[in-house]
């Protein structure tokens, strides 16, 4: 029977197909209409911030729908037997289809089973598919044309104009980072340059620097960017701390000021002042004592050296500096003055003040014996024997403390190349902070300077007062504040010296480069959220008290 009236499963199928179509219809209009519901509120979720609705939510929406439909429509699509009953409900068949659904299925065949096949496929040969329209939902695609519509107004809405100005200066601060950074790292690949070139690469130790600024990021945020930037430059200062000797410059240049004062020593004098200090190690080298001259040729050179060692030694008493020049200077003076020693005594050689000690005893020893048993002329050879050796030994220890010294300073010239490579890095950053900072507050307005120091307006307000504080001490309880801490004679100081042939302008000049460097530095430390509001408070109640107490006066 299924062969023969095979029309009849066909004519099913095709009801069955229409009934999808319009099921997948009616699922896609309600989902259409959900999502214009979601895109109302999103767009309203970003409007009453106010920010524009970014346009990429629009596609999504829509494709998440289709595929919630199509999901929705293989879950809950018509069976063959759904279309059975659509079919004689819409055609008014008096379920003559399911009656001949029902017989196939139980395999009923001959007699009143094909009488009733055939009548039903002659009625469905009376009517066409076609006849099965789709009714569309007139008040839900109304529905969802609204919604649809109202979604997409709301895309035309722009940015607030403070959230527009907000979202531009990130866009300008994350092109203005990607910059700082490029520059930052030109300026390390000059130090990498140099520090090969005056081959200080160990104390520069390029490759931690090279991990340093690889650490910063490009960010839309400044305070983020001013805090990657203070991190940066509290690790450069750190390296600077380790490469500082400031005991030993400050103790060579007023070395160097004597010497300048001292004819035969008045270029040593000036390389140390003018901090040459490895063309001060070369001036120095010239002073070693040459072993194999005559004894009178050794006296006029000790003659010269010592002037300029006790002049050394005296300044680093003077200063009561335990550094490592101090040290060198007063080991020089007190080699030169043994040297001095076994040079000018004729009579025992000076054995027992010569730096070598088992050596010179020995020497000094068989000078007497030689002298006590021979004659005269014999005694006389013996005794300058014994004081040319003593000599010699002496001259050794003199070249040897001349010598050290002379490493002290290369060192020295080393570190300070190093330290000015590194300088030089954070020059560049201060800078680049500098710009970031100049940005933040260049629309904010101008400072108006009163008497009392106080700033107005939307920036750093600059101002002066002739007043100072005689009494700190004295100020009133200012409740339980932060305390800030120091310890005397730390940190760096605003003071230099220049030599004038070195200099690159006048000291005013230099003063407001500082002053600008450091601004620039503090402003980047106000910024960082890493300090407490305890501390910013006490630091605000310091200066009000100060302000306070000189009103009082």
């Amino acid at each position: 029977m299924a062969e023969r009236f095979g029309s009849i499963d066909k004519f099913v199928k095709q009801v069955r197909e229409r009934l999808n179509q319009h099921f997948w219809l009616d699922i896609l209009i309600r989902c259409m209409c959900v999502a214009g519901v979601v895109l109302i509120i999103v767009g309203l979720s970003y409007i009453l911030r106010g920010y524009h609705v970014p346009l990429f939510w629009y596609p999504a929406v829509l494709f998440l729908a289709v595929i919630v439909t199509s999901g929705l429509w293989l879950f809950f699509r018509r069976s063959f037997d759904d279309a059975a009953i659509h079919t004689d409900k819409h055609f008014k068949l008096k379920d003559a289809v399911c009656s001949y659904k029902g017989f196939s299925n139980a395999h009923k065949q001959g007699g009143i089973y094909d009488l009733q096949a055939g009548h039903t496929k002659t009625e469905l040969e009376k009517v066409s598919v076609t006849d099965v329209r789709y009714e569309w939902p007139a008040r839900t695609i109304g529905l969802c044309i609204v919604l649809m519509f109202s979604s997409g107004l709301l895309a035309l809405k722009a940015d607030n104009p403070k959230i527009a100005q907000r979202r531009q200066t990130a866009e300008q601060m994350l092109l203005d980072t990607e910059q700082i950074n490029e520059q930052i790292k030109d300026t390390l690949e000059q130090i990498k340059e140099q520090a090969k070139k005056d081959d200080i690469e160990k104390l520069v130790a390029p490759d931690k620097l090279q991990a340093m600024v690889d650490e910063l990021k490009k960010t839309p945020d400044l305070k983020d960017a001013m805090r990657q930037y203070a991190r940066l430059e509290k690790k450069l200062n750190d390296v600077l701390s380790k490469l500082q000797q400031r005991k030993d410059e400050q103790l060579y240049e007023k070395m160097g000021k004597v010497l300048q004062k001292h004819e035969r020593a008045k270029a040593l004098g000036n390389r140390l002042t003018k901090k040459q200090y490895k063309e001060a190690a070369i001036e120095l080298q010239k002073f070693k004592i040459d072993k194999k001259s005559p004894i009178e040729n050794q006296r006029k050179q000790l003659e010269q050296l010592k002037s300029i060692s006790e002049r050394m030694a005296n300044e680093a008493r003077q200063n009561k500096s335990s550094s490592n020049a101090a040290k060198l200077a007063k080991r020089l003076d007190k080699a030169a003055s043994n040297l001095g020693k076994a040079l000018n005594s004729p009579g025992k050689g000076s054995g027992s003040q010569n730096p070598k000690g088992s050596q010179q005893s020995s020497q000094s020893s068989s000078s007497q014996g030689s002298s006590s048993q021979s004659s005269s002329s014999q005694g006389s050879s013996s005794q300058g024997s014994g004081s040319q050796g003593s000599g010699s030994g002496g001259a050794e220890g003199v070249n040897e403390s001349l010598s050290e010294m002379a490493e002290n300073l290369n060192n020295l010239d080393a570190k300070c190349k190093a330290q000015s490579a590194i300088q030089k890095l954070c020059e560049s950053l201060s800078q680049c902070q500098g710009k970031l900072s100049g940005k933040s507050g260049s629309g904010s307005g101008k400072g108006n300077g009163n008497g009392d120091g106080s700033g107005q307006g939307g920036g750093i307000g600059s101002g002066s007062s002739s007043n100072t504080n005689a009494n700190i001490n004295n100020s009133p309880a200012t409740g339980d504040k932060s305390v800030l801490k120091g310890i005397k004679g730390q940190g760096p100081s605003v003071n230099t010296t220049e030599a004038a042939s070195d200099g690159s302008g006048s000291s005013s000049d230099s003063k407001a480069r500082l002053i600008e460097q450091y601004k620039h530095q503090a402003e980047s430390f106000i910024r960082r959220e890493d300090v407490s509001e305890a501390v910013k408070s006490g630091v605000k109640e310091y200066f009000e008290n100060i302000h306070r107490i000189e009103e009082g006066k």
